[in-house]
């Protein structure tokens, strides 16, 4: 069976001809590390095992909705493990009919609930950036069709408000 690691390595190659997905490039360690340590953990392998049929979807890698729950699903994998190397042992709480934790320290009788950091405005954002890099790339393309020996293209990975290099509208020359 293949790892976690090998097919989200493969998600990411099977769309860098069209976009580039920013945001899973950023998450490359932790899905490495978490794949790694899958083999060596029951929480950790159940984790690898969803994170893997997300990444196993069709064209999840331009799916701005998988991208998002992959996201949220790695993060609190990772910061299990995290949690795990420095000897903090936590017990993942089932999803039930109400919302519960992530985690709880049962010797402290504590409890947590992983936020992962997103983009701005999670999956539409996302979307955005994978639409921008898209047509940066057709851009890129453009350029060399009219035989331009250097192509340039400019995507912004989730600006928070206006793009900046579209803000005076100066054409990029080369």
């Amino acid at each position: 069976m293949e790892s976690l690691k090998s097919h989200f390595t493969k998600a990411l190659q099977a769309t860098i001809s069209l976009t580039n997905n920013s945001y899973l490039t950023f998450l490359r360690d932790a899905v490495e590390k978490v794949s790694d340590s899958s083999q060596e953990d029951q929480v950790l392998s159940e984790y690898n095992q969803n994170l893997l049929e997300i990444v196993s979807e069709n064209n999840f890698a331009l799916n701005s909705d998988k991208t998002n729950e992959f996201a949220q699903l790695l993060g609190e994998a990772h910061f299990y493990l995290l949690c795990k190397n420095k000897g903090v042992i936590l017990e993942r709480q089932r999803e039930g009919a109400n919302k519960t934790p992530d985690f709880r320290l049962e010797a402290q009788d504590m409890y947590f609930e992983v936020k992962t950091l997103s983009v701005v405005s999670g999956s539409s954002g996302i979307k955005k950036s994978l639409e921008d890099s898209l047509d940066a790339q057709i851009d890129i393309e453009d350029q060399l069709k009219e035989g331009k020996r250097i192509a340039i293209g400019i995507s912004v990975v989730q600006p928070y408000g206006e793009k900046p290099y579209q803000k005076h509208s100066h054409p990029i020359s080369s």
